[in-house]
C-alpha cells in the first residue's frame, strides 16, 4: 500500500470515528499519519526577549486604530471594554486584566492545561506570575492566524474577522463563496494540501501570530511550535454539548477583540436553540434513535455523554445506546448495535462522506445487515448531507457547528414531522424519500 493510500484510509477511519462522536471537523489534520511536507530550512529566528517596559507592536501590515498609544498607556486602565463569559463550554476559560487578557484551554482527556497570555497592542508587557511562566505571548488583535480547518473559517466569517486569518488549509473543501472570494482578493495561502500535509515553510512564510490546531496532532504543529510561533488547541470538538462547543465562538473573539459581536451572535444562537428545545418538550412520544456509521464491521457510536447524544435528547428523541461510555466514539460489534438498536424508530448520522446515499439500496450495498434496522426498513435514516460543495466538502461540518439551533431544527422535525410540517431541513437528508 502507498504511503498516499495509508493517508486516505486512515482518513476515512478517522471520519467514521469522529462522525459517531458528533466530533469530525472538515480539517486537514484528520490524517493519523499527516507529516510535515517540508521542515524548515533552519529555525525561525526568536524575537528578542521583551522587557516589561517593552511595548507590543502590532503585527507588521495590521490595522493599528485600534491600538494602545504607547505615550498615555496606563497598566490601571480596562482596555478591553467589551468583555466574553463561557457559560456553556467547559473547556476554556477567559481572564481580563485590563490590558491584557489570559486563557486556558483543557485537554480533557489528560485534564492538561494550556495558557496563553493576549496582550493588546501597544500595551507593556504584563509582569507575569509562575502560573504563566510557561504561557504563550500574542499580541492582540491577531492578524495573521492559521486556521487549518474549515470549521475555524466559519467562525471567522461570523465574526466579520476573515482579515485576520494569515494562512489556510487546503481550500477544496471551503464551502463558503464569502470566504473563498475574501482568500482569493486577499492573497491568502493555502499551507495543507487535502491529504492534510501541512508545508511548514510555506506556513512560517506567513509570519504568524498563532496557529490554531483542531483535531489530531502532527509532526508539522511541533515543527511550527519549534519555530516560536504559538500553537493552540481548539478543542471545542471535544465539548459535551452542541452549545458548549458553539460557545468556543467567543474563543475566535477574544483573538481578534471581536467580543462584543461574539456576545451577539452566541446569545441569538443559544435563544434559537432554547425555542426548538422548549417545543419539543411537549411532545409525548420521544422516537427512539441509533446514531454512528459502520466501518469495515464495527459500528463507531457516540457515547452517552457525547454532544450527538445530547443532540438527540434536546431534539425529543431517546438515543438507544446509553451502554456506550464517555463523551467521544468506540468501536462496538455489529451484533451488539443490533442488540440493543436494531428496532431504533430513526437512524441518524450514518454517512460521512459524499456521494450522498440516495436510496435504502445505497445502504444495504454498504453492508446487507443494514436492510434488517428497522429505521432503514421504515424508510427512517438521517443524514447532515444536504449541503455537499464542489469540492465535495460537507457544510455541516463548515457552518453547523456555530449553528447548533439549525441543527436542533433540522433533527426536531425528523424526530416530530407533526409538530414541524412547514420546515425545510437545511443540513438533513432523508434517505430513500
Amino acid at each position: 500500500m502507498t504511503t498516499r493510500h495509508t493517508i486516505q484510509s486512515a482518513t476515512a477511519f478517522l471520519a467514521c470515528a469522529l462522525l459517531a462522536a458528533g466530533c469530525f471537523q472538515q480539517s486537514p489534520e484528520l490524517s493519523a499519519s499527516s507529516t510535515a511536507t517540508t521542515t524548515p530550512s533552519s529555525a525561525a529566528s526568536s524575537p528578542d526577549e521583551a522587557s516589561p517596559s517593552a511595548t507590543t507592536a502590532q503585527a507588521d501590515g495590521g490595522d493599528t486604530a485600534d491600538c494602545i498609544d504607547p505615550t498615555t498607556f496606563d497598566r490601571n486602565k480596562d482596555y478591553f471594554p467589551d468583555k466574553v463569559e463561557f457559560k456553556e463550554a467547559k473547556l476554556i476559560e477567559v481572564e481580563y486584566h485590563n490590558f491584557y487578557k489570559t486563557i486556558s484551554i483543557t485537554n480533557p482527556d489528560t485534564q492538561a492545561v494550556q495558557k496563553a497570555v493576549l496582550v493588546k497592542c501597544g500595551a507593556e508587557q504584563p509582569d507575569l506570575g509562575p502560573d504563566l511562566e510557561e504561557a504563550k505571548v500574542i499580541t492582540v488583535p491577531a492578524t495573521r492566524i492559521i486556521t487549518p480547518s474549515t470549521t475555524e473559517i466559519s467562525n471567522f466569517e461570523l465574526l466579520d474577522a476573515l482579515d485576520h486569518i494569515g494562512a489556510t488549509g487546503a481550500t477544496e473543501y471551503i464551502s463558503s463563496t464569502k470566504a473563498l472570494e475574501y482568500f482569493k482578493t486577499a492573497n491568502t495561502p493555502a499551507i495543507a494540501n487535502p491529504n492534510g500535509d501541512i508545508d511548514v515553510e510555506q506556513a512560517l512564510a506567513v509570519k504568524p501570530d498563532v496557529t490554531l490546531m483542531s483535531g489530531m496532532a502532527n509532526d508539522a504543529y511541533t515543527a511550527i511550535a519549534a519555530a516560536d510561533v504559538p500553537v493552540l488547541d481548539d478543542n471545542a470538538w471535544l465539548e459535551a454539548t452542541p452549545l458548549g462547543r458553539a460557545e468556543w465562538l467567543k474563543f475566535f473573539a477574544v483573538l481578534t477583540n471581536t467580543e462584543a459581536k461574539a456576545n451577539t451572535e452566541y446569545n441569538r444562537i443559544e435563544t434559537a436553540y432554547n425555542t426548538v428545545k422548549e417545543q419539543v418538550a411537549s411532545e409525548a412520544s420521544k422516537p427512539t434513535v441509533l446514531a454512528g456509521s459502520v466501518y469495515q464491521g464495527q459500528w463507531y457510536v457516540p457515547g452517552n455523554d457525547s454532544y450527538v447524544a445530547k443532540f438527540i435528547e434536546d431534539a425529543g428523541g431517546s438515543y438507544v445506546m446509553k451502554s456506550a461510555p464517555g463523551g467521544g466514539s468506540e468501536p462496538v460489534d455489529f451484533e451488539k448495535v443490533v442488540a440493543e438498536g436494531g428496532q431504533a424508530d430513526i437512524w441518524i448520522n450514518a454517512q460521512s462522506s459524499a456521494p450522498a446515499w440516495a436510496s435504502t439500496a445505497d445502504i444495504i450495498a454498504v453492508d446487507a445487515r443494514l436492510g434488517e434496522l428497522k429505521a432503514v426498513k421504515d424508510g427512517k435514516v438521517f443524514n447532515p448531507m444536504k449541503k455537499i460543495g464542489p469540492g465535495g466538502g460537507n457544510e455541516y461540518w463548515e457552518t453547523g457547528v456555530i449553528q447548533p439551533d439549525v441543527v436542533l431544527h433540522d433533527l426536531a422535525a425528523a424526530f416530530h414531522p407533526d409538530a414541524f410540517t412547514d420546515y425545510e431541513p437545511v443540513y438533513y437528508l432523508n434517505v430513500g424519500k
